[in-house]
């Protein structure tokens, strides 16, 4: 494998400060000599003005961000002096309500066979989905139009569902109940239906959540799903999307295919060189054409386009 070496990093705020050119830097390091940096440091209590002190030692393989609170305990400086330390933690207190799925983490036999207890409050799926009847039943609880919304989400798949509820599995743990038309009086269970449909469940309970994160990451949701429920599933990526940042990445053509009307938020890998790739958006001016023509993007992606890569 090979090393990791930083050249560059610098920590500022988005926008310029009030009457300043530049916006305000927290710390940069590597720009002048790899190894060191500067951060800044307010010069009085009133916190108007800064300056900057040397930041030595500054390893070049990892993150300063992630070392920089250690990195300055051994500093002179107080820390409600030092902007970085209160900006950190608002920082990591943000990144910690971001949700990552990959659809080869979840475990489908442990989402079928778990039983989870009544009473931790847990509002996400974990990556793996196991605590899936606790979420469920949570949700259902803090918004009174979850279970329908969800219950309208699995009928788009299977037309016969009557209900799906999160249920007891005796008195304090739980398990999902799914019922449909022709046998309203016997649910079924999850390890009773197929891979796609637990995924499906485990997709539009993430989607369809009122408690989204601010962003949210899913790797190649397409795996393990029937090609007939991938406008399905766009659909929800883009109800969804409408309330948050989303990043998908996927596979599949069939699922690209339903993105045709939004090639401005298409993404691709492209080769760089024999061991780098970058990103880039799709160059609008070649693709439109040949949608216009009637071509959509899985298409392209299936035929090998230059423009959109692929196959």
């Amino acid at each position: 494998a090979g090393k990791v070496f930083n050249n560059f990093e610098v920590l500022y705020d988005a926008v310029p400060s009030l009457g300043k050119q530049e916006p305000f830097y927290y710390y940069k390091c590597h720009d002048r000599k790899s190894g060191s940096g500067v951060f800044s440091l307010f010069q009085d209590d009133y916190k108007t003005t800064s300056h900057f002190e040397p930041l030595p030692d500054v390893p070049t393989n990892r993150l300063v961000l992630a070392h920089i609170s250690r990195m300055l305990e051994e500093s002179a400086h107080p820390p409600e002096m030092t902007p970085i330390y209160k900006f950190r933690r608002e920082l990591i207190d943000t990144i910690s309500q971001w949700r990552f799925y990959n659809a080869n983490d979840m475990n489908l036999y442990a989402i079928r066979h778990a039983e989870p207890k009544i009473g931790p409050s847990d509002l996400y799926l974990s990556p793996s989905g196991e605590n899936l009847p606790l979420v469920m039943f949570n949700l259902t609880q803090e918004d009174v139009v979850f279970e329908e919304q969800i219950e309208n989400a699995m009928k788009a798949i299977m037309p016969n569902t009557k209900r799906v509820r999160a249920g007891h599995s005796g008195r304090l743990s739980l398990t999902v109940e799914w019922y449909f038309k022709q046998t309203e009086k016997e649910p079924f269970y999850l390890n009773e239906l197929s891979d796609g449909t637990v995924r499906m469940l485990c997709w539009a309970i993430i989607l369809h959540s009122p408690f989204l994160p601010p962003l949210l990451s899913i790797d190649e949701p397409e795996i393990g799903l029937h090609p007939a429920w991938m406008p399905i599933l766009a659909n929800w990526i883009k109800m969804a999307a409408q309330k948050t940042q989303i990043y998908i990445i996927t596979h599949s053509a069939d699922l690209l295919d339903h993105f045709t009307d939004h090639i401005e938020n298409v993404y691709c890998f492209c080769s760089k060189n024999t061991g780098h790739f970058r990103i880039n958006k799709l160059p609008k001016a070649e693709v439109q054409p040949k949608i216009n023509e009637g071509w959509q993007l899985g298409d392209l992606y299936r035929v090998g386009d230059p423009s959109v890569g692929g196959w």
